[in-house]
Formats: C-alpha cells, structure tokens, sequence
C-alpha cells in the first residue's frame, strides 16, 4: 500500500560521496533538446547491478513542493511502474549475458513522504542531499534501500543543486539526475540510488518548456521523471550497468498515457537494443515501437487524436489511432520524404498512377510534390489483395469500402500471395544483390536466387545481430546455439554482441508462453527456459502461423497453394516443416489461408 507522510527531523550526519565519471550521462540534460540517435548505436552492459522491480519512493524536500506535483506524481509513479512500459526492459540484465543475472519486471510505488530536511539552505549539492537521505534513513523517516528501492527526490521554488554532472537548470546542467552511492546508516553499509528533480514551476529556469515541450509542467516533470527513473533502473550507479544510458538517445520524444482516473502523464521513449529504435512500451497505446510507433512511422502521425498532425493517415486508420488511445509521434531518421515513399509502399501511388489510395492520400501526395515509386514492383490488384488479406469470391479481408469499391473498377482477380516476400528476406538476413548474403544460410540464398529476388536491406547492423541471435539462440561467449557455419562467420566478421531478447523471439518466430514455442529452435527453447521469458507476440494475431506469415512471407492461397517464403529448412532448423503441419491443412478447401500482410498496414487491420 502506498503511503503518504510528512514528518520533521534534524540530525547531522557525515557524508563520503562518490560520483562516478564517464563519457555517458547521468542526467536529462538542461534545455531538453531532441536528439536523435545514431543508427546501431547501442547500451553495453559494464557487470554492475541492475534494480529488478523498482520500489519507488517519492521525497517532497520540506513543505514547499508545487502542490501540481504532489498532488500527482505518487499516481505517475503507480501507474507507470506498473505497466507494460516496465515489461521489455527484461532485455537489460544483470550478469550479462547468462550468469548470476536479475531480469527487469514490473515494480510498484512505495509511497510518498515530506521530510523537513536539516539542510535548509537554496543552494545544495549532491553530497548534502544524500547526507540528508542517509539522516532521514537512519531516523527511521525513510524505509532501509533494498535492492530495489529508488529514492525520487523532488524540490521546491529556489532550490540550487551542484553536482559533478553541472547545476539543475542551468546551461550545461540538468533537469533530472540520479546517483547511487554506499554509506554507513547506523553501523550498516547501505546503498542509496536517487534521483532529482527540481522546480519545474513558472519562477523556475526549468520551468516555461526549458525542461520539456508540454505547456503543462506537470508534463514536463512526468516526462523527466520517466528518463531518470528508466536509467536508474538500468543503470543505477553510474556507469556500470547498462552505458550509455537509455534515455539519452530518446531525449525530446515522448509518449502519453492515462491513470485509471484518466488524468494524462508523458513519458520518454527509451533506447532498445533489440529494436535498434526508441520505443514507447505502452500496450495501452500500441505495445511500444511494433504498434502505435509503428503507426507513426508508417503515417506520420502525432499526438492523442492525432494532436500534433495526421500525415496522410485515411480516415480508418485514425478511427483505429483514436480507439487505441495511441499518443506517439514518429522518432529517429524521418523526414517527409519518408512519408511519401511510405505512401507509395502501401497505398501503390506514384506520379501519373493512384494506385488505390483513397482521395485523401491522393490529395496529400500531390500538395507534398511527392515523386516516389514503390519499393517493390507488382500490379496494384496484388498489392491490395495482400495489403488487406483479399481473396476474390471469398472475402476482402479488413479492406475498407473505398479499397472494395476500386478492386471491382479494375476486375482485380487475384489472391494475397504475401507481401514483399524479398524485402522481408533482405531485412530479416541483411541482402544486398550482388554484395552480400548476410547471414542467410544456402537453402535461403537458393530460394533467393529461385524467387528471382532483387530487394536490398534496410536494416541496421544493430537490427541484423539481433535478428541473428533471436533466430538461433547464440550467446555471445557462450555458445552459438543452432547457428550454422556461415552465420558464425558472419556474426564475427560484422562484430556482433547481442543476446536473444524475449520478446524479440515472440515477435519474429511466434513463440508464446505457455502456448507454443511456434518456431522456435531447440537452442532458443534452451535459452528461453533458462531465462524464464513470459512473451507473446505483440501484434494482434488469431494464431502463430499469422506471425510466421508476416516475417518470412510464408502463404497458403487458393490461386497459388502452399508456398514457403523464405522459412528455413534444415535439420536443426525444418521451419518449412512446421509449416506444413501446423499452418497449411485443408488449405485448398479454404481453410487456413494465411498470407504476409503489410507491415504498415498489419497493425490496424488486426487479423482477416
């Protein structure tokens, strides 16, 4: 239960304090700008600790906090603690990459206190608030740290705080901070993990946006809140858990979502290794970059009901935004010259051809000057029947009326037959014609050469190492797991240091806890009940075989039969046989028509 106090004390104590150095930050950094990452770029783990499930306890220093923030942040911290933006950070570990680890889950809010701190003077440093935690501790005001206990310290009007990392809100200082060190408390070693956030009010120099881009402050401190409390987690004595820290990457992109009693918070998007991508984690608004970010990408999309821009978003997919209560906006390298090609790629538009974008898209690919072609080449009817799942005299899938209404114009009579199979290939394996097979193993770059591929990967190393190590169980310094000759060769020569990520697995081979293990390997199995992986895949799916559709471009259709995609085939790995027993029975009467769908398009349209 949480807990609300205000007690006063004043007791001296001695302090030693320790700050670690490092060319990674600790802190949000004073003004808050956007930055976007690099691309592969990347936390390593450095062998320290991590917190498993966070106990936060919020600290009012004295009586004078903004009343907006005490009134509200014990429920920021209940409700954010307590959700999905908690569960994928399971792919930050302690004891990397097998041993002696601790997984990241879910944790709670301990409760909040006002103290009346000993140390009453504005201006402050690191060293005299941790003494002044290590007094209220000792005085039995503040609960004894655990492992899990992270200490939110939030301060008044006209309060100053020096540390080595620069002063709170002022240029080259901080708007947020957290620290760790051990300290004696009545004879015993404790260890404190803190953070700090100063006064984001209207006298404050953090306050008036410097310290966010929300009108509201409280906004603005949720947001600060969430990066500092991300990487304390991850990282909580500066720099030997998981460096750099993972919300710098991610610092100006945010996401909002709502408490039970529908009052708004923000959150930063944070650094995932395994997504190479800031991502949000909210299932309430989309299950993080897969869904909701994903929607972003793909339209351009920004804000709760689309509050900061549609893009060329149609009228169904904002009808789907609005019902998810989504809230992100589109992150890393995204320009406007991405949305027109993205346009392109679903909606098969281009100078001099509509192909069956609605008349909105039409409009907006026009006054954008857009001169995009589709990345991959096939008639329009193709392009909609695998986009929505249309199978002529049997159903049109989730296509809209304007979509069922453009297919009988055009006598369009053909099947979904998968989606870009190729570009799936590429990006799953890293291809480029010509260059490289990636790591595609030979019954792979056979079928390539049989499809008559010609698509180029536009996956990061990053994304291309992790997809490697989901695949075949491969542990850096630990084993290869199922991986093939070819795979290790590449694994090395492209520098690899990635470990499987649960979720990752669940995404790409539609493994599922407690269900199914769908096509995962037996060294993936190993790894995954080693580590106790509780994952399912994100997308809304009826059933594992839709997963497998979408990555490998695996289909059963009545115009074409049962064809493989680009799934393995080989004797630690018969992905093609488990499709043929658990995907492709009664296919020709019909049953069990399973094509790729769009990645763009997957999200809203659920499952046909």
């Amino acid at each position: 239960m949480a807990r609300t106090t205000t007690i006063g004390i004043s007791i001296i104590a001695a302090i030693t304090c320790f700050i670690a150095n490092g060319t990674a930050t600790a802190h949000t950094p004073f003004p808050v700008a956007s930055s976007a990452p690099a691309s592969s770029s990347y936390s390593a783990y450095g062998g320290g600790p991590v917190i498993p499930h966070v106990s936060v306890v919020v600290v009012f220093w004295g009586p004078s906090v903004n009343s907006t923030v005490t009134s509200s942040i014990g429920s920021f911290y209940q409700t954010i603690t307590d959700s999905d933006y908690m569960d994928w950070l399971d792919e930050y570990y302690q004891g990397f990459p097998l041993t002696s680890y601790d997984t990241i889950g879910r944790g709670s809010l301990w409760g909040q206190i006002t103290i009346t701190p000993h140390h009453v003077g504005q201006s402050l440093t690191d060293a005299i608030v941790e003494s002044e935690l290590g007094t209220q501790i000792g005085a039995g005001v503040l609960p004894i740290p655990t492992s899990n206990t992270l200490y939110m310290i939030y301060f008044p009007p006209g309060i100053s705080i020096s540390t080595a990392f620069g002063t709170s809100c002022q240029g080259g200082g901080w708007c947020g901070i957290h620290l760790s060190n051990t300290r004696t408390i009545n004879g015993v070693q404790r260890t404190i993990t803190f953070g700090m956030i100063p006064d984001f009010g209207p006298t404050s120099a953090c306050g008036n946006q410097a310290c966010g881009p929300f009108q509201s402050m409280l906004l603005n401190v949720t947001g600060t809140s969430s990066h500092e409390m991300a990487e304390a987690i991850t990282d909580p004595a500066p720099f030997s858990g998981w460096s750099p820290e993972i919300g710098d990457p991610c610092v100006g992109s945010y996401v909002g979502f709502r408490n039970s009693s529908n009052t708004e918070f923000q959150a930063q998007l944070l650094w995932s290794n395994a997504q190479d991508a800031c991502i949000t984690g909210f299932a309430l608004s989309g299950s993080g970059f897969p869904k909701c970010q994903q929607e972003s990408q793909a339209f351009g999309i920004s804000g709760l009901s689309g509050s900061g821009g549609w893009g060329f978003a149609p009228a169904e997919v904002q009808q789907w935004w609005r019902g998810d209560s989504c809230s992100t906006s589109p992150v890393l390298n995204f320009s406007p010259s991405t949305l027109c090609q993205n346009s392109s790629d679903i909606y098969g538009i281009q100078p001099g051809n509509n192909g069956y974008a609605p008349s909105s898209v039409i409009t907006w690919f026009a006054n954008n000057g857009c001169q995009t072609v589709p990345l991959v080449t096939e008639s329009n009817c193709q392009r909609a029947a695998d986009a929505y799942g249309i199978f002529p005299f049997v159903t049109f899938g989730s296509a809209p009326l304007y979509v069922q209404q453009w297919w009988g114009q055009n006598s369009c009579n053909v099947a979904a037959n998968g989606l870009g199979a190729c570009q799936k290939a590429a990006n799953l394996y890293g291809i480029v014609p010509s260059q490289t097979f990636g790591f595609a193993p030979p019954d792979i770059q056979s079928d390539w050469g049989l499809n008559s591929c010609n698509a180029t990967t536009t996956a990061t190393a990053g994304q291309l190492c992790q997809n490697a190590a989901n695949m075949y169980g491969i542990v850096p310094n630990i084993g290869w797991g199922d991986a093939p000759p070819n795979v290790q060769t590449w694994w090395t020569q492209t520098g690899c240091n990635r470990t499987p990520q649960c979720q990752g697995i669940s995404d790409l081979l539609g493994t599922t806890a407690f269900v199914s293990w769908g096509l995962a390997s037996a060294a993936v199995q190993n790894w995954w009940s080693a580590v106790g992986c509780n994952t399912a895949p994100q997308f809304g799916i009826r059933d594992v075989c839709q997963t497998i559709a979408d990555n490998f471009g695996a289909s059963n259709s009545l115009a074409n039969g049962v064809k493989y995609g680009f799934l393995p085939n080989t004797s630690t790995w018969p992905a093609q046989g488990f499709w043929q027993t658990n995907c492709s029975a009664n296919w020709a009467q019909g049953q069990n028509l399973y094509h790729a769908r769009s990645d763009a398009l997957r999200q809203y349209t659920k499952q046909f």
